[in-house]
């Protein structure tokens, strides 16, 4: 039976590879003693952008400001950004727990969480 997509989240890192680092596993292969890392969301084609478990949007950086501009269309001052890799998934309750296990690894590592809960989303799914 499949999982109803019921958990709208918002992702964030420092950095998309931050990110994919954040949403992977890694183990070591014992007969070469090299560490392997994998993820479920992302493969060596980029970003796994939806399943029966999840969809996802890659956002990258957001602008937080609109630019300013005088009568004549002139900029007055420029927009400003957020800098970081932002990112949108609906999943559901399975995922949703390896996210809240990769969130809590991630802020150990980092003292930063992976979900956040912004007042202003900039993407919102359609229901």
């Amino acid at each position: 039976m499949m999982q109803t997509l019921n958990h709208d989240l918002c992702l964030v890192s420092g950095t998309e590879s931050a990110m994919i680092s954040a949403l992977s596993n890694s183990a070591i292969n014992e007969q070469t003693g090299e560490i392997i890392s994998t993820s479920q969301f992302y493969d060596d084609q980029g970003w796994i952008s939806a399943t029966h478990e999840w969809q996802l949007v890659p956002i990258g950086k957001l602008q937080t400001t609109f630019p300013e501009l005088d009568a004549e269309g002139q900029l007055i001052a420029p927009a400003e950004f957020d800098d970081r890799f932002h990112m949108n998934i609906l999943c559901n309750d399975t995922v949703f727990a390896a996210l809240q296990v990769f969130d809590q690894a991630h802020f150990e590592a980092t003292g930063e969480r992976l979900i956040i809960e912004p007042t202003n989303r900039k993407v919102v799914w359609a229901k």
